[in-house]
């Protein structure tokens, strides 16, 4: 299922200038407290702007059970807890939203685990389960892209990284084209439309690697390194409302790091605080339909064994970070959302653990964010800044940007091979924000399907944005 910006909202942002709707909440509780429930998922069945917001998690009763799938309809203040896949011998994990209609799990119904799959209703009612995979081994950690048209998931197989299209038959899936991008000890894949990230362990460290797809040659580039300093675990991608997520998250040691664009790498960010130490578990949200320019949700927690705190950081008011929890429990796994969407703003979820009297509990804090809100964090103005919609386009590209300062700049379209497609150089000197639309086929040239980069430099600074054109 697509998210779709209805007209007028897109309208609306335009006119609007202002920042929070509603700031971040206090902590909310969601499940109870005399079991284990970890490992949650949302989706917003639907249409966005008035639909139900149902949360998946895994759910453990102490002592004799299995793991078992739950879940919640959270945008309902009195909503229950419903069971949704539970078996004493069988155990059902790792909950994945497919498209807000299909629910993929993983489960070792046949001895081992494989990936199964149901599709649901905008009222949370489910089809029959079916089975992706079949094979004597684990299959596990499945991953999919949300946002895009191109049907892919990636998952691990014995070490191995695994990818394949996807098609819909009826109320169920298969799976297509089925390839192994990695081997030896691979795990934990996360996937954009066009690429797949993952950790790979080499000499007792865990390094990161990704493919890209090459679209004009339908098939995936050999591994290629992205961060190979130290030790790298947790990894993750940020998710986005209107747009696809694009900043990878992992946690280095006792740091967290945080790099946005895996084509042309910049420095990878590493954030330190005052007062706070011991980062782990970083998440991330990509802030989309802004004026001014492009900047992003952090969370993570901080603290030590016995007491551990969600931090959140909101480059749109302040690069200082803010306390969710301060409870003195122990917190962990904060993850952020996309949730719904209203008439002029959007919602965002970090949705946590906290261990109450030896169980874990899920709690969540939302913000509200206005359509075309523009940002406080003077510090952040000093950035280049550079969007590009839509993605994919099919015929004119759609170019916002930022110049902090008063000056020329140069916009540059390259393939992915690196040849200069488009050079366009300001005559005058500019500042602030600013949008150009190209149409290649108005200037003959002609594209093929695949990835594309748009490069904005002024002065010394630059930004590249990577987009994908597709001509259906």
């Amino acid at each position: 299922m697509k998210k779709l910006i209805p007209i007028f909202l897109l309208l609306f942002s335009s006119f609007v200038h202002a920042q929070y709707y509603q700031g971040w909440s206090e902590p909310v509780r969601l499940t109870d407290s005399t079991s284990f429930n970890t490992n949650p998922v949302i989706a917003v069945t639907g249409q966005y702007w008035d639909g139900d917001l149902f949360m998946f998690y895994e759910k453990q009763f102490p002592l004799e059970s299995s793991k078992q799938i739950w879940m919640l309809e959270i945008s309902n203040p009195s909503g229950q807890e419903e069971v949704i896949l539970a078996n004493d011998t069988i155990v059902y994990r790792n909950p994945k939203i497919l498209g807000n209609n299909f629910l993929i799990y993983e489960c070792n119904q046949n001895g081992n685990f494989d990936i199964f799959g149901m599709k649901f209703d905008e009222f949370g009612n489910f089809e029959e389960s079916f089975q992706l995979t079949n094979s004597p081994e684990d299959e596990k950690s499945f991953y999919t892209p949300d946002y895009y048209t191109n049907l892919f998931g990636s998952w691990e197989y014995e070490d191995k990284i695994m990818v394949a299209d996807y098609i819909e038959i009826s109320d169920t899936l298969q799976l297509t084209a089925i390839d192994t991008l990695d081997t030896g000890d691979c795990h934990d894949p996360v996937c954009t439309s066009d690429y797949v990230a993952w950790r790979k362990v080499e000499n007792n460290e865990s390094h990161l690697y990704c493919s890209i797809k090459e679209w004009s040659l339908n098939q995936w580039s050999d591994p290629d390194t992205v961060f190979i300093t130290g030790d790298n675990i947790n990894l993750r991608l940020s998710n986005a409302t209107f747009t696809e997520g694009s900043t990878l998250c992992w946690e280095n040691s006792d740091s967290i790091s945080f790099l946005d664009n895996i084509y042309y790498p910049e420095p990878v960010w590493h954030p330190q605080y005052n007062g706070i130490e011991n980062y782990h578990q970083p998440t991330a949200f990509n802030i989309d339909l802004i004026t001014d320019y492009f900047l992003g949700v952090y969370s993570f927690i901080g603290g030590f064994n016995d007491i551990t705190d969600i931090y959140i950081v909101d480059e749109m008011f302040s690069i200082d970070p803010i306390n969710l929890t301060n409870d003195e429990e122990i917190n962990c796994n904060p993850i952020l959302y996309s949730g719904r969407i209203y008439n002029y703003y959007y919602e965002v979820l970090n949705i946590w653990q906290t261990q109450v009297n030896g169980f874990e509990v899920l709690y969540k804090s939302d913000a509200y964010y206005l359509m075309g809100a523009t940002a406080e964090n003077k510090s952040n103005r000093n950035q280049l800044s550079l969007s590009v919609s839509p993605c994919p386009f099919y015929d004119k590209v759609n170019i916002e940007f930022y110049l902090p300062e008063y000056k020329s700049y140069t916009l540059e379209f390259f393939s992915i091979s690196g040849e200069l497609i488009k050079h366009i150089n300001s005559t005058t000197h500019v500042s602030g924000v600013k949008s150009l639309k190209w149409n290649p086929q108005n200037e003959g040239i002609s594209l093929t399907d695949g990835v594309y980069f748009i490069k904005l430099s002024q002065g010394e600074n630059s930004k590249v944005q990577k987009v994908v054109f597709s001509k259906h």
